[in-house]
């Protein structure tokens, strides 16, 4: 099979439309639900990333989940134990624990979407009496 140039566009395009999404999902976020931004915005952020990745991407859409949430739970590890201690940013406004619980949360609910969504049901075949 051929590849066009939107197959590959589609593929190069995963990354970072994923990454405009989750961020562009925030601003009804601060406008409609301003009491609960700072607490809802951690879990949308990867569920959405990993979603309109997994929406973008032409074939392979359940091995692109896994590895967004990798990319991301990695890049929530480096920022816990790396960039936050050394900067020590633990006080600032986002850098509050149950917002990195809801970052893991929403990454692995966005991974478990995907995976519900790519399950095929197998048809179920009879065992056969070959008598051995």
């Amino acid at each position: 099979m051929k590849k066009n140039f939107i197959y590959w566009f589609r593929w190069v395009a995963v990354l970072p439309a994923g990454l405009f999404f989750g961020f562009l999902v925030t601003s009804p976020l601060h406008w409609f639900l301003r009491p609960f931004e700072s607490t809802i915005t951690p879990f949308v952020i990867p569920l959405v990333f990993i979603l309109v990745g997994v929406a973008i991407a032409p074939k392979y859409k359940f091995q692109t989940s896994i590895i967004l949430t990798i990319l991301y739970v990695s890049g929530l590890l480096i920022e816990v134990f790396i960039i936050a201690p050394r900067y020590q940013y633990y006080q600032s406004y986002n850098s509050e624990p149950n917002g990195r619980i809801l970052g893991f949360l929403g990454s692995f609910l966005g991974l478990y979407i995907a995976w519900r969504k790519s399950r095929v049901a197998l048809p179920i075949t009879p065992p056969t009496n070959d008598g051995s």
